[in-house]
């Protein structure tokens, strides 16, 4: 088997390698942060030295068989991380705070008060 799947949910990640792994199979993160991505090669190389005969190596594997996960990145990740190690001035930082605090507010005020009657989304 060969090629390579781009998948858009991270369950079709999990079930694409556990339909395809194997015991050489693994899992490799990319972190970074502007196109943070998971690939799963099936067919990636046993352990062991490699025995080489009048064919090659029988055992090898080419890793030529893997999924690739891009991870998407939120409008407001994209943002924040845009001026990430940019050097603003008082007055700049002050108005790029002020426009994007709702990202940085506390998301779960019904959780954290406890109220039974309050609507709590799904993901919280």
């Amino acid at each position: 088997r060969k090629g390579i799947a781009r998948l858009t949910q991270l369950q079709s990640l999990v079930d694409w390698a556990n339909r395809f792994k194997s015991e050489n199979s693994v899992l490799f993160a990319n972190p970074d942060q502007s196109q943070p991505t998971l690939t799963c090669i099936a067919d990636y190389h046993a352990s062991g030295p490699v025995t080489i005969g009048h064919a090659g190596d029988p055992t090898a594997s080419h890793c030529a068989h893997r999924a690739i996960y891009d991870f998407p990145l939120s409008k407001e990740w994209k943002t924040w991380t845009s001026i990430s190690g940019e050097a603003l001035e008082k007055d700049e930082m002050g108005e790029f705070i002020e426009a994007n605090a709702k990202d940085v507010m506390d998301p779960t005020p019904a959780l954290i008060a406890l109220d039974d009657k309050a609507k709590v989304e799904p993901w919280e």
